[in-house]
């Protein structure tokens, strides 16, 4: 994460969009609120290492974007995910 942060440092114009994601186990309400929490953690640990939290957006999927069926335990692991990417937004 502090290569991340030290490369982001670089390129002041991009907004850094982190998506949060969890398995289906639990109820919807409750996969929500973990992948939020995912969001934030991830976050608040490139703003410790001196990212603007102004460039930074957040989404919180849940379970809405599972690609692994529920019986497929090894495929449960990638469900549980954060992923990081950059736009270059015009005003």
């Amino acid at each position: 994460m502090s290569k991340l942060a030290e490369s982001l440092s670089e390129f002041p114009e991009f907004t850094i969009h982190i998506d949060a994601f969890a398995d289906q186990r639990g109820g919807d309400d409750f996969n929500l609120s973990l992948s939020s929490r995912r969001a934030e953690t991830v976050a608040r640990h490139l703003q410790a290492l001196g990212v603007d939290g102004a460039r930074i957006r957040k989404t919180s999927h849940g379970e809405r974007a599972v690609e692994y069926a529920l019986n497929d335990r090894e495929g449960l692991g990638f469900e549980r995910r954060v992923l990081i990417y950059f736009c270059l937004e015009k005003a």
